[in-house]
């Protein structure tokens, strides 16, 4: 294995690459070793045991899952593919570090040395996210196998589309080639779903308008191969889709090599510090950072004990940041996909679509808030002038998670209103859920800067980045397992005391009135995590 590593990139970079992942090893290893590390394992090892243990008995929502991405599974990755090379102008620069651009740049290597050195360090990167992640996507699988192999084959191939689009607009230079490379991917993409809309009845016939044209076979053939790695029942087609899959990627690393050697010094650099930018502003925002800037004003708040002006800050924030704002409105966007899609491309019986969008707020809560990171999560370094604000810890802590809150709620009352009017005939559900919603926002979003503040994690790239595994998976995971916990207890609750009393409405209240006991046990438990915070040992490094 070292003879072929020397031969591709030189004894040095080999050397170079074996430093920086033992350093990640060891560094991991260390921090398993501490009381945090053993929180880490007991959340990771009960979401892997259980994906197993999810595939030795029959699971009707797997099913349910399984049939959705043997229908429209190669589509819908395809249209993912575009809109994530459209949110990235374009697609991905060559992931070199300042450091890396300072040290190994000026060093007798070659380009192609440079990119396969860079290639192999991503290598590494994308086995080990398939390790963390690809338990949570075989629950969606038909066996578990398959979604481990599905995540591994993915992540490569989905970075590496996009590092060769970034590579060919490097070389061209001209204002016109985004606009075309957009034409030209939505041309595609509408080949792919078939030319005649007679044929598109249902989801199922998509695939068959696909068959009806070469382009669209091509285009949608990785996809095509991932979704069989998903849903295939035999060991004969995950090993021909995985072989698909593995060529594809192999032939990209190569366009990427080809492509990189005249232009890698230009975009690698400038890549560097367009990297370094990126993890500036996630760190003090979030996705909530990416987007223009508006200039607009907000009016005051009342001090309200204090949490008018930080909470005033906060919105500030969130008014002047379009992408926040439709970020915010993902119940509505989201509830609207499911009906009208559900409706328009599949049988599925009506009150099973009207169930299935009044869950979209929930998913829309434990995704959004915690990727625009408007709280406690990007003030790690100012952490010292909040503590120095001369008001309670609880007016702090109500302040920095107030705004999101409410605008969340509202954007989901507007998408539950829009159910309602399309079945009025379940208004129960629609009040019970709106009446649920408001202290289940403040629950998830305490939770989450509450377990933020236990276990502060700053956002790094590279080899770093490993290290901080274990915290993010206790923040990611843990919020949504206590989230779940709580939640689960008061659908219970609520359910026993309406079948007890004969009144489903005292139900709902009820629970509501429990969830909004625990939002504030929670803000209590956040507040006094905040007073006993130390800003001095989580300095930037």
């Amino acid at each position: 294995m070292r003879g072929l590593l020397d031969r591709l990139m030189g004894r040095p970079l080999r050397r170079l690459l074996e430093l920086r992942v033992g350093a990640a090893v060891r560094s991991s290893i260390a921090r398993l070793r501490r009381p945090s590390g053993w929180v880490v394992l007991l959340f990771v090892l009960p979401l892997w045991g259980g994906a197993l243990v999810s595939h030795l008995q029959e699971s009707s929502l797997r099913g349910f899952y399984v049939g959705t991405l043997d229908d429209i599974g190669p589509a819908v990755m395809a249209l993912g593919w575009l809109a994530m090379l459209v949110l990235r102008g374009g697609g991905e620069q060559i992931g070199f570090l300042p450091a890396e651009v300072d040290q190994l740049f000026a060093a007798p290597l070659t380009p192609s040395q440079l990119i396969r050195y860079k290639l192999a360090l991503l290598s590494v990167t994308w086995f080990v996210m398939g390790l963390l992640i690809g338990p949570m996507a075989s629950l969606y699988s038909r066996h578990f196998l398959g979604g481990m192999l599905a995540v591994w084959l993915l992540f490569p191939a989905l970075q590496l589309t996009s590092m060769i689009t970034a590579l060919v607009l490097e070389r061209q230079h001209r204002p016109w080639t985004n606009l075309a490379l957009l034409a030209a991917l939505l041309g595609l993409c509408a080949l792919a779903f078939g030319a005649s809309p007679e044929a598109v009845s249902k989801v199922g016939d998509v695939l068959a308008g696909v068959e009806q044209n070469v382009v669209g076979q091509v285009l949608l053939a990785p996809f095509a191969a991932a979704s069989t790695l998903f849903v295939s029942e035999s060991i004969t087609e995950l090993l021909g889709a995985t072989a698909l899959l593995t060529v594809a990627n192999l032939t990209q690393a190569g366009v990427v090599l080809a492509l990189g050697r005249r232009t890698w010094f230009e975009q690698a650099a400038s890549g560097a510090a367009q990297r370094t930018s990126m993890v500036e502003q996630y760190r003090s925002g979030g996705l909530g950072m990416a987007g223009g800037l508006w200039r607009v004003s907000v009016p005051r708040l009342p001090r309200l004990g204090g949490v008018g002006p930080v909470a005033w800050r906060r919105l500030l924030e969130l008014a002047r940041r379009p992408l926040v704002l439709l970020g915010l409105g993902g119940p509505v966007l989201m509830s609207l996909a499911v009906v009208v899609g559900l409706t328009t491309f599949s049988e599925v019986h009506p009150d099973a679509i009207f169930m299935m969008a009044m869950l979209a707020p929930l998913w829309c809560l434990w995704i959004i808030p915690s990727n625009l990171r408007f709280d406690f999560r990007s003030d790690l370094d100012r952490m010292d002038q909040l503590l120095a604000l001369p008001i309670a810890p609880m007016a702090v802590v109500i302040g920095q998670i107030l705004p999101v809150a409410v605008l969340f709620v509202l954007s989901s009352w507007v998408a539950i209103l829009g159910l309602l009017a399309w079945k009025p005939e379940h208004a129960f559900w629609c009040l019970a859920l709106g009446l649920a919603l408001p202290p289940v926002t403040v629950f998830s979003l305490a939770i989450e800067n509450w377990l933020f503040l236990l276990l502060p994690v700053r956002i790094e790239t590279g080899e770093a980045a490993l290290g901080s595994v274990g915290r993010n998976l206790i923040g990611v995971f843990g919020a949504y397992a206590i989230n779940l916990l709580v939640v689960g207890v008061g659908v219970g609750f609520a359910w026993v005391v309406g079948l007890l009393s004969g009144s489903r409405l005292l139900g709902a209240g009820l629970g509501a009135l429990g969830m909004s006991i625990a939002a504030l046990i929670v803000l209590w438990l956040a507040a006094r995590q905040f007073r006993a915070f130390d800003p001095s040992r989580h300095v930037p490094t």
